[in-house]
């Protein structure tokens, strides 16, 4: 009869592997601060060089299944796109 191999991972480690896998939904805003876009990315805090963000900032608003924070997004971007979302889909439904 074989013995089955289990090993513990550390809690700090299993923590950092499940946010790997989560992804951010971020908001982009102007140096101004007036908002810009809304996008997901692996890692939203190097999404943009510097001469990009032209010292403007990302704010991170949640973490998720990058399928989730697809879905999420898009429902942003129909009710309350930025004028960087180009996306088709872009303002076209009515904020509720």
């Amino acid at each position: 009869m074989g013995h089955l191999l289990t090993m513990a991972a550390p809690k700090n480690v299993l923590q950092t592997l499940f946010m790997a896998i989560r992804e951010p939904l971020y908001g982009k805003f102007y140096a101004n601060g007036n908002f810009e876009k809304w996008g997901i990315s692996q890692d939203a805090s190097t999404r943009y060089s510097a001469k990009e963000l032209a010292g403007g900032r990302i704010k991170e608003y949640r973490r998720g299944l990058r399928d989730h924070m697809l879905d999420r997004e898009r429902r942003l971007v129909e009710r309350f796109p930025g004028p960087k979302n180009n996306e088709p889909w872009a303002g076209s439904r009515r904020p509720n």
